[in-house]
């Protein structure tokens, strides 16, 4: 494990991403994970991203790649003003290199990059293995353990059908900016929502299937829900609507989309902080794991940082993660 303050044993050259260096990156994935990362699934999240230019900071020891920290830009709504920030994701290092500092350097590089740029925060879920290393040697602020939300399908506590005001959609047009537009004032601490947002973050992502329900009163889109099948359950991955009323439609779909997929399970992310977490708890909806990580660092002092680092503040579903 690096220690805080540790400068690297072995000489390297921290440098920018360029044109080129996936192959490398690709390939130091396999060595650090034991696994592939498919390429067009990095090419939708770092090339892709409609938000901003790539920001991945890489080690090299001559033409050998011996470690990458990246963000991906995300707008985000602060207290009714939007910002430029950077979600932290697949950190890696070649397992030759640990413990030499590396992660520590790239980071705080990569944040010096980003204040400049305006980049006002880094921020992310990070796992049990490197959680420590985030607090410890970034100054990152544990903001709260999120727990799995959800409701086991063998509960026959009843859920209504929803109603008619709910459609299952393919894709999403004008009317998300709209919503979006609509509902951002209500929450403190919320990434951007609006069609582009998500039409890469679901419609592009070339991995994962979703299904996106919207609930509209007469044409007008008052709320969506996007949920996905993994393994025997449902994960209802991200949920945005203008009152409880909205979102408790919105999730009577999902269950019954549920069971038809023959699921076991419905998980999700939800505040529990808001109404709608209460309001579903009537169904059988509780807490529990898998426990995520939030955190996060400010960079630029564009609020007060304990309003920041406060989870009261922040709207946070599976959709904010880059694993779901």
């Amino acid at each position: 494990m690096d220690e805080k303050g540790k400068k690297p044993e072995k000489r390297v050259d921290v440098l920018p991403y360029r044109p080129g260096d996936e192959k490398n990156i690709l390939s130091l994935f396999r060595e650090a994970f034991g696994k592939e990362m498919a390429p067009e699934y990095w090419r939708w999240r770092f090339v892709e991203n409609p938000v901003g230019e790539i920001m991945i900071n890489l080690a090299w020891d001559g033409d050998l790649l011996a470690s990458h920290y990246p963000v991906s830009p995300v707008k985000i709504s602060l207290f009714g003003k939007e910002y430029l920030t950077g979600l932290s994701l697949t950190t890696m290092t070649h397992p030759a290199y640990r413990g030499q500092g590396l992660f520590s350097a790239l980071a705080d590089d990569l944040y010096g990059r980003m204040a400049k740029k305006e980049m006002v925060m880094a921020w992310g879920f990070p796992n049990s293995l490197i959680h420590r290393s985030r607090v410890r040697e970034l100054s990152w602020v544990d903001i709260y353990e999120v727990p799995t939300f959800q409701k086991d399908l063998a509960d026959k506590r009843p859920v209504p059908e929803p109603s008619d005001a709910v459609r299952r959609l393919n894709g999403f047009d004008e009317g998300f900016d709209a919503l979006w537009e609509r509902v951002k004032g209500g929450h403190a601490v919320i990434a951007k929502r609006d069609k582009t947002a998500l039409d890469w973050r679901f419609s592009r992502n070339p991995v994962n299937d979703y299904t996106v329900f919207g609930c509209y009163e007469k044409e007008t889109l008052r709320g969506y829900a996007v949920s996905k099948v993994f393994s025997d359950c449902v994960d209802l991955v991200d949920i945005l609507c203008e009152d409880d009323d909205v979102g408790m439609e919105l999730v009577f779909a999902v269950v019954g989309w549920a069971g038809s997929k023959n699921a076991k399970k419905i998980n999700t992310w939800l505040n529990v902080n808001l109404p709608l977490h209460r309001e579903l708890e009537k169904y059988g909806f509780v807490n529990g794991g898998p426990i995520t990580y939030l955190g996060g660092r400010l960079l630029l002092p564009v609020c007060d940082t304990k309003d920041i680092y406060d989870y009261r503040n922040w709207y946070i579903t599976m959709g904010d993660s880059d694993v779901y």
